[in-house]
Formats: structure tokens, C-alpha cells, sequence
């Protein structure tokens, strides 16, 4: 997972970088970047605790899932 946020995140630095936005917006773009990161990791923990891999829904989706 750090590996995987290093590398994603040194590509979008790249990108921002190079876009034609003032510096207003490239810190709101590397705030929001920053912030959904622990924010998709700790709701993810946070369901973990609630969720019910035999559960009729979650097979449903499993099985529809592309």
C-alpha cells in the first residue's frame, strides 16, 4: 500500500506540476490528494468491522462485480 501511494503520488505531483494551474489550485489538488488517502483507509477499517462476506447482498455484488 505505501509503495503503491509513493508512486501514484510522484506521478500526480509530476502531472500537477506540469498543468497550467495557478498555485492555488495545485494546493488544493495535493490537499485533497492527501486527505483521501487515511480518509479511503480508515472507512475501509471502518467497515471491515461491519461487513458480512456470506451476507446474500454481498455475494450479489461479488458475483456482478466486472
Amino acid at each position: 500500500m505505501c509503495s503503491h501511494q509513493l508512486f501514484e503520488g510522484k506521478g500526480l505531483g509530476g502531472c500537477i506540476h506540469q498543468a497550467d494551474y495557478g498555485m492555488r489550485v495545485k494546493s488544493m489538488l495535493v490537499l485533497f490528494f492527501s486527505i483521501t488517502s487515511p480518509f479511503g483507509i480508515s472507512l475501509g477499517v471502518g467497515l471491515s468491522n461491519v461487513y458480512s462476506g456470506n451476507s446474500p447482498t454481498s455475494l450479489i455484488v461479488v458475483g456482478t462485480k466486472l
